[in-house]
């Protein structure tokens, strides 16, 4: 494993960006707080006094880009709200380009965010949806609501599924913006900005279906 080059300063950050780093790698689920301990180099005590346990390490890690993460969203939102019928694309735009911003241009740091992010998805974090429902009224529950407001033919149900499948589908894609690509990818390479781009319009077409499977 290779350190993060942020690994330097004080012994908080530094248990967090080595944390950050494994679970990027490995998953939160098959990382223990011992391994944590012995890849930052640091004694068991320090972690149980900046944390206290497992629990509060993870949503110190999820907290500290997510509440950035979300206020520029709800830069991106803020606007479409005054809107009758705003566009589709502004508010897939609105859900994705945060993501994206962090995964393109915030360096190493950045992209294992993502990917830590990704990994609590799949799994079904419980941590992860507790940190989240947070920004629940100020941000995330303006989605649906907008989606109507630019698909008027799509049931809320169908809006729900389909918000559940882009952040899953938005949230792979980008934790492996900075792998090498697939096997079946090498002949139609395509540039990290292509992909979020094919992201997008990717997502624009599931919800400009107006079948509704209800």
């Amino acid at each position: 494993m290779n350190k993060p080059a942020s690994i330097k300063g004080n012994a908080r950050e530094l248990v967090l960006d080595t944390a950050e780093l494994l679970f990027a790698e490995q998953g939160v689920e098959a990382v223990s707080l011992r391994a944590i301990n012995a890849a930052a180099g640091v004694s068991p005590g320090v972690l149980h006094y900046h944390f206290g346990n497992r629990q509060s390490l993870i949503e110190a890690l999820i907290d500290r880009r997510m509440h950035g993460l979300m206020a520029q969203r709800h830069a991106l939102l803020t606007p479409l709200l005054q809107l009758q019928q705003p566009s589709l694309e502004a508010v897939i735009r609105a859900l994705i380009s945060p993501l994206a911003e962090l995964a393109l241009n915030g360096g190493d740091t950045g992209q294992r965010y993502i990917q830590f992010i990704a990994k609590l998805y799949a799994e079904r974090s419980v941590i992860l949806d507790k940190v989240s429902s947070q920004y629940t009224q100020t941000t995330t529950a303006h989605f649906p609501a907008l989606i109507k407001k630019a698909c008027p033919a799509l049931s809320r149900s169908s809006i729900n599924w389909r918000l559940a499948m882009a952040n899953s589908t938005a949230l792979q894609t980008l934790a492996e913006l900075s792998l090498p690509p697939r096997a079946w990818q090498q002949e139609n390479r395509k540039s990290p900005d292509q992909q979020v781009e094919e992201l997008i319009t990717f997502v624009i077409g599931g919800f400009n279906s107006t079948s509704n499977i209800d």
